[in-house]
């Protein structure tokens, strides 16, 4: 798996499974930059549900921006395991953010971006 950041996207051929991870708003700036991960090697095994998984995985990443955490809770249980376990760190993240939100919940202008 390899992580590339915004336009980097433009250059990453249609062969390749391409999922979207966090987005970043840059301090000081109205820029957004949104990070990706680029899945070389998917297994034959999951071929049969990768556009299923793929959906899932978007719905969870738009869901989490709209604090639906029931849904991304339940999106993460049913992803870990995919894409060769490549993302599991990146879902056990969402899902370790998604209990200290429920404790502490986001102003209300929170979207789910990480400031940096």
């Amino acid at each position: 798996m390899n992580i590339i950041f915004g336009e980097a996207t433009k250059h990453v051929p249609n062969s390749y499974t391409m999922l979207q991870l966090d987005t970043f708003r840059i301090a000081n700036h109205d820029q957004l930059i949104t990070s990706w991960c680029v899945l070389e090697q998917i297994s034959l095994a999951e071929f049969p549900m990768l556009e299923h998984k793929k959906k899932l995985h978007n719905d969870l990443m738009q869901q989490y921006c709209c604090r639906n955490w029931d849904f991304c809770l339940a999106a993460i249980k049913s992803l870990m395991g995919s894409w060769n376990c490549e993302v599991d760190s990146f879902y056990e993240e969402i899902e370790n953010r998604i209990f200290r939100l429920i404790q502490l919940p986001p102003a209300d202008n929170w979207d789910g971006c990480l400031i940096r």
